[in-house]
């Protein structure tokens, strides 16, 4: 797993020719100009004053040439220690925890054939009901897992 601002030699050297992204969670992020604004980012640990969790999840997609203008599904799950799906509402009609886009990056006009091209994605999530445990959002590429932010909810201290 490699940070927001890491690259892999092989990477760059030899263009490889697929799909990366690294996730971040914030207190808030945006995009604005293809840029990640971020605040209160890259924490592993949250106290829930209500019993809800309200964070953003900041992605950084790395696109290869040949991967541009494409359709890719990017998906974040939410899954508790044990590797299992978090579900919420009624046991009956329970759903799992996920944030799912599609998005496509073209190739801007003028670009140098074989560049690498960045696309940052914001996901937003807002008073999700959750006890307090340890836990990890997980992102997927088109099904694969790509990256997973792992951290813990902690009750506030009375």
């Amino acid at each position: 797993m490699h940070g927001m601002g890491d690259a892999r030699p092989d990477e760059i050297d030899r263009g490889i020719e697929t799909l990366t992204a690294s996730i971040m969670l914030c207190d808030s992020a945006q995009v604005h100009q293809n840029k990640l604004y971020l605040m209160g980012g890259d924490w592993d640990r949250y106290i829930s004053q209500d019993g809800n969790l309200s964070c953003d999840i900041a992605i950084r997609l790395r696109c290869p040439w040949n991967r541009t203008n494409e359709r890719v599904k990017i998906r974040c799950v939410l899954d508790d220690e044990d590797g299992h799906r978090v579900k919420i509402g009624p046991e009956s009609d329970a759903k799992a925890v996920e944030v799912e886009v599609e998005a496509e990056l073209g190739r801007p006009p003028g670009a140098k054939r074989g560049r690498r091209f960045l696309m940052p994605i914001v996901m937003n999530i807002r008073n999700l009901p959750i006890e307090a445990g340890l836990y990890a959002w997980v992102l997927e590429l088109d099904g694969e897992q790509i990256d997973r932010a792992p951290f813990e909810i902690l009750a506030p201290s009375l």
